[in-house]
């Protein structure tokens, strides 16, 4: 190695090996001072951006659990609300059973009635006024509910169980007003066929409801029901006499969005209903008549087919034989309806008798029968003039709890039947509420484990490891003492120099 004076050699590599040193011992004072493994991406640029999409996972799942427990004190708001309803609805309950005793004279009905009203106005300020956050919750216009309990987009739990769901519907009832699969008009008596089909939520229909009467200018007339939703899907397999679809097929069979009628060539009259509006065009002056009706109004038309009259009553003048008409309520057997009727009257008395579970109710105004159950109807019937079967699967909710009074032996024993099927649509929505609670549980859970998983999986890649970094740092403090040794000697070297020129 050559001596020399310009340029120590030595020295420039004690130099770099301190400065070395002296790097180490930064990067381990910071990873010791913050923690971090990886404090910017010079460090680990790989390992730094799994981290990120980490933090961003954790922090997302995070926020997923805060919004599945608010929809756990959704769901305990509405079921705490319904827990008062259910109150109420036992009240009225046990009021219409005390009504119906004998002992109660009419004044005592209507004081009896009175707190009846009182808890179905309570049962409607709960409906209007229960909310979460300033929504209502139980007045029917929450749409579906989407709960974002996950990290990212799309991961979202959906509900539909308060969907549509509106207090003051409660109660009601399957009743015959059902779609017609096979019916004919004959005689010159003129007779009523009802058709319709409902699709508002499972509490029953809504509170607007319509009835379109379509008259073939002899008497006979049709008559099409729906509520406030959209008319939407109304199902007819085989038209009336008199009467043709227009736009179905040729045995009257399909599905329309809307509902029209040709009658003949003399009209044609078409019918939709459009957020709540009934809107009927006419070419000509052919007859046609809309109504709205409350939703307890009885829509099963009356089976009388005579002019003959009892006190007022029409009579059903040529009795009923086996097979002629029958009553089937639930999964329980049909029930034939046989005998000689002197007047309608006894026809409703005869089906209260014979068949367990359903409730006849004769209208003497309007000569209709309606034969009301907490079950699926399927009735099916033969009566001379009038031909009509009905289909349980179409069979259409009517009443509510709106229309409940119990000033009668009559009224008492339908508020029964009302509250009955009321409460069970509770406990269903309950039971609905329930599972959601626990669903959101089992997800905040879930999101609990994939935090701590996704954290400990974090820290693996970010997180300093102490014991390797205090290591680290004391080998660099001790090659910075040797390099300043080291960086001294070498500068006295060329010292050496001066001795060879004494």
């Amino acid at each position: 190695m050559v001596l020399s004076v310009n340029t120590n050699v030595a020295s420039i590599n004690a130099q770099r090996q301190l400065q070395q040193s002296s790097a180490l011992s930064a990067v381990a004072l910071e990873r010791l001072s913050s923690g971090l493994r990886i404090n910017s991406a010079r460090d680990d640029a790989a390992g730094l951006a799994i981290s990120t999409r980490f933090e961003s996972q954790i922090s997302g799942l995070n926020v997923a659990r805060r919004n599945a427990n608010d929809g756990i004190s959704l769901a305990q708001t509405a079921e705490g609300a319904l827990q008062e309803v259910v109150s109420n609805l036992q009240r009225i309950r046990e009021l219409s059973i005390q009504s119906a005793n004998a002992t109660n004279s009419p004044a005592d009905r209507v004081a009896l009635n009175d707190e009846v009203r009182q808890r179905l106005n309570e049962i409607d300020r709960i409906a209007t006024q229960t909310a979460f956050n300033g929504l209502n919750v139980l007045d029917g216009s929450l749409g579906e509910l989407s709960f974002q309990v996950g990290a990212n987009a799309g991961e979202a739990i959906g509900i539909t169980s308060l969907t549509g769901s509106r207090l003051q519907d409660l109660g009601a009832k399957a009743e015959v007003s059902a779609t017609l699969f096979d019916g004919a008009l004959a005689g010159g008596n003129p007779a009523t066929l009802a058709l319709g089909t409902f699709s508002n939520g499972f509490f029953g229909n809504g509170n607007d409801i319509y009835q379109l009467t379509f008259d073939d200018g002899n008497g006979n007339s049709l008559m099409v029901q729906a509520n406030d939703t959209p008319f939407g899907s109304v199902t007819v397999a085989q038209m009336v006499a008199g009467f043709t679809g227009a736009g179905f097929g040729n045995d009257g069979s399909g599905v329309q969005s809307g509902y029209s009628l040709d009658l003949g060539a003399s009209a044609d009259l078409t019918e939709a209903i459009t957020n709540g509006t009934l809107s009927i065009l006419r070419e000509d002056g052919t007859n046609f008549s809309t109504t709205e009706f409350d939703s307890g109004t009885a829509f099963f038309p009356g089976f009388s087919n005579t002019a003959d009259t009892t006190d007022g009553v029409p009579s059903i003048s040529d009795g009923l034989a086996e097979g002629d008409f029958a009553i089937q309520v639930g999964d329980a057997e049909a029930v034939d309806i046989v005998g000689d009727f002197a007047t309608t009257a006894d026809f409703v008395s005869a089906i209260n008798a014979q068949v367990p579970g359903a409730l006849a109710v004769l209208d003497p105004e309007s000569s209709t029968v309606s034969v009301t159950s907490s079950e699926a109807i399927v009735l099916t019937g033969n009566l001379t003039d009038l031909v009509a079967a009905f289909d349980a699967a179409e069979a259409s909710p009517a009443g509510s709890l709106e229309g409940v009074d119990i000033t009668t032996v009559a009224g008492t024993q339908d508020s029964v039947i009302r509250v009955d099927n009321a409460l069970t649509e509770i406990n269903r929505l309950r039971s609905e509420l329930g599972a959601l609670q626990n669903r959101f549980e089992s997800t905040i859970a879930n999101l609990a484990t994939s935090v701590e998983n996704l954290s400990a999986s974090n820290s693996r890649i970010l997180d300093a490891d102490f014991a390797a970094e205090t290591a680290r740092l004391s080998k660099a403090q001790v090659l910075q003492q040797a390099g300043i040794s080291v960086l001294g000697q070498a500068n006295a070297r060329p010292q050496q120099v001066l001795s060879l020129l004494q």
